[in-house]
């Protein structure tokens, strides 16, 4: 019998309690066990993050910067960020992950991420939250759709029938004002583009007279068919 076999042994001697089922072929955690496995892997980890804080501070160029960053952004920040961290930091590991603003919040809350960049301050008093910039609200459009015509866009101007708007908000002021989902607009159509990629969607937009919001980043990097960005 190996050491930790003897160890694991021991431990439910102690515990009262068996943490794996030993059969003839196989070995495999109790219910109890699986809790404990569990208990035991967050402990490991709490125990790496002591680690990792302590060479933060040693030598703050060696830890892993994970950034959590809006799918509908993280296309166009990407240059943004390596460029510079890359000459600030060039010892620096940056990971980028992309989710939900609710969800990068929580795990920047959980301390699965370092940092998230949000469309605006978020009411929670768990996180800290740091302005890096401002930017305008666009609405993307094929060239040669009537709207181009306008010297400028206001966001009652967004066709509610062709109108793509996301499930979750981006967090800009003018969301508030933009068309709303319901039985007598687009949705009645029953044609629903909203779960795909934000790429994919303005794609379709070049071929069609639908339009969505998009950031001053995305416009800034448009694609070469949407002619018409406007405020």
């Amino acid at each position: 019998m190996s050491p930790l076999a003897n160890q694991i042994e021991k431990l439910e001697q102690e515990l009262g309690t068996g943490l794996f089922l030993r059969l003839n072929n196989e070995v495999r955690p109790t219910l109890y066990g699986a809790r404990v496995v569990e208990r035991a892997g967050r402990l490991l980890n709490n125990a790496q993050k002591i680690r990792d804080t302590a060479t933060e501070f040693r030598d703050p160029e060696t830890v892993l910067l994970t950034v959590g960053m809006n799918p509908t952004l993280a296309p166009y920040l990407t240059g943004y960020l390596s460029e510079p961290s890359s000459s600030l930091f060039p010892g620096m590991g940056v990971t980028l992950v992309e989710d939900l603003p609710e969800k990068m919040l929580r795990m920047v809350d959980d301390h699965l991420l370092y940092m998230a960049l949000a469309a605006k301050i978020n009411s929670s008093a768990a996180l800290d939250f740091t302005s890096i910039w401002s930017e305008p609200l666009f609405l993307a459009l094929r060239k040669g759709h009537p709207l181009c015509t306008l010297s400028s866009i206001i966001p009652e101007d967004a066709p509610p029938y062709d109108f793509i708007r996301f499930p979750h908000g981006f967090g800009y002021e003018l969301e508030g004002r933009l068309p709303k989902h319901d039985g007598s607009t687009r949705i009645s159509r029953r044609f629903d583009l909203t779960t795909l990629r934000f790429e994919t969607i303005c794609r379709h937009i070049c071929h069609s007279d639908d339009c969505t919001i998009v950031s001053a980043l995305a416009a800034e990097q448009r694609e070469p068919n949407l002619g018409c960005f406007g405020r």
